[in-house]
């Protein structure tokens, strides 16, 4: 009964200092004509973030007076007349451990050539990149000590990159790409920081020991050009990750705790097709389809070491499918009509992992993964134009205003079979926004 009520309080203040140069010569021979591209960046940037917690504490109220407390709306239980040192009064619960100071520096340089041979192009470059982090926070070492921390991270990445494209004719070609990224971890992704997301309806907390990952992208696409603004193209795609950064969440005992943490590794591969193309074929001059879908198989990798055996799974945030489609329809000028219908469903994808807890490979003990279900959503603009002043728009957004559902599978075993049930552990509807708006343009 002591902590029903709290108030959350933060403060975040995020300075940012960039600068960066770019230079590019070209080069003619008549019928050679390269082109060399270099630059450099730099980024420093400085983070405090500090919160404070307060509980409602109404243990100094008679029993039935408690009883009477517990049961009103939230906002009688603000009144006045029960706020005071001998009725309800404020402690704070602020934890030093849970405010942060974070540098951050970004130092990189790049070189790429352009070389053209005819139908074929090739673009070769290299970029360095060099990753200097530094976070600051109070440790608790026991109940009555705490000490000062520091974590530092120092990391030279260098991402070389490739591009060959080869030009059948003027509206075919064919593109070979491979690059390498890195994703480095936020300020708040290892500071051991805890936090309440009030989305979540849960605690997020860092981990200090985060690595950065790397991934490398390789890319082989088939491109069509009918004609102008027109576009159709089929990929096949394959990206491999070295310690990919993913989110998870542990059993608090009644609620969840969600962390970040590195897996060994992981692969995504799949096929996109990427369409944009006007219906006068068939004709509707005035209408342009784009459709963009993807089919995407993932897998993660975990170290052999250690008791506690993961299971090999989908990468966590990652769909199996993803669809984008649209219709935009623009009427003459004179006119001044324009509409767009836009679709979207992504498959059930991970949002949280469940951490394993098993050590001889039984998975009825573990906490199961969250799933995201697939959801069907639809938007909607119209905009119309009176003479060259005025306009009116409207927008539905979500008109199909589908659920939000997000799924736990659970396994246990019963008779020596493994049994596998459903279970729906949040479920909200966002709700769906309309919105009316009027323009003037002088």
């Amino acid at each position: 009964y002591n902590d029903m009520i709290n108030r959350y309080d933060q403060k975040l203040y995020d300075h940012i200092a960039s600068v960066g140069a770019d230079y590019k010569k070209s080069f003619s021979d008549r019928s050679w004509n390269p082109e060399i591209k270099s630059g450099i960046y730099g980024e420093y940037r400085i983070r405090e973030y500090t919160p404070r917690e307060f509980i409602y504490r109404y243990d100094r109220l008679s029993g039935d007076e408690r009883v009477d407390y517990i049961n009103l709306p939230y906002t009688e239980m603000m009144n006045e007349k029960w706020l005071g040192y001998d009725k309800v009064y404020i402690e704070e619960t602020t934890r030093k451990s849970n405010a942060y100071d974070g540098k951050n520096s970004i130092a990189a340089a790049y070189v790429e050539g352009v070389f053209p041979f005819g139908a074929f192009q090739a673009n070769l470059g290299v970029r360095a990149e060099w990753w200097n982090m530094s976070i600051k926070y109070d440790r608790a070492i026991s109940a009555s000590q705490i000490l000062m921390t520091e974590y530092k991270y120092d990391k030279v990445s260098v991402l070389p990159s490739f591009n060959a494209t080869y030009s059948f004719n003027d509206k075919n070609l064919i593109r070979l790409a491979y690059g390498r990224s890195v994703n480095r971890p936020e300020f708040r992704e290892v500071s051991p920081a805890v936090y309440y997301d009030f989305e979540l309806f849960a605690e997020v907390q860092g981990n200090p020991d985060l690595k950065m990952a790397t991934i490398d992208n390789v890319d082989l696409r088939y491109e069509l050009y009918p004609s102008a603004g027109e576009t159709v193209s089929v990929g096949l795609f394959y990206k491999n990750f070295r310690n990919p950064i993913e989110w998870n969440f542990i059993d608090m005992g009644g609620s969840y705790r969600y962390s970040y943490e590195n897996a060994r590794s992981a692969y995504t591969t799949g096929v996109e097709v990427d369409i944009r193309k006007s219906l006068d074929f068939i004709n509707i001059p005035d209408l342009t389809l784009v459709l963009n879908a993807a089919w995407v198989k993932s897998r993660v990798k975990f170290s052999d070491e250690g008791l506690v055996k993961e299971k090999d799974r989908p990468l966590q945030g990652q769909s199996p499918y993803i669809v984008n489609a649209g219709l935009y329809y623009t009427s003459s000028e004179k006119i001044g009509l324009s509409a767009s219908l836009l679709y979207n469903i992504i498959g059930k994808r991970i949002v949280g992992v469940g951490k394993s807890t098993s050590v001889d490979g039984n998975s009825d003990y573990d906490v199961p993964d969250a799933y995201e279900m697939p959801r069907n959503v639809l938007d909607l603009t119209i905009n119309k134009t009176f003479g060259k002043i005025v306009s009116l728009k409207l927008g539905i957004k979500d008109i199909l205003a589908q659920s939000v559902i997000m799924k736990q599978f659970p396994t246990t075993t019963i008779d020596g079979v493994k049994q596998e049930r459903e279970q729906i552990t949040r479920k909200y509807t966002p709700g769906r926004s309309v919105s009316l708006s009027l323009s003037l343009k002088f």
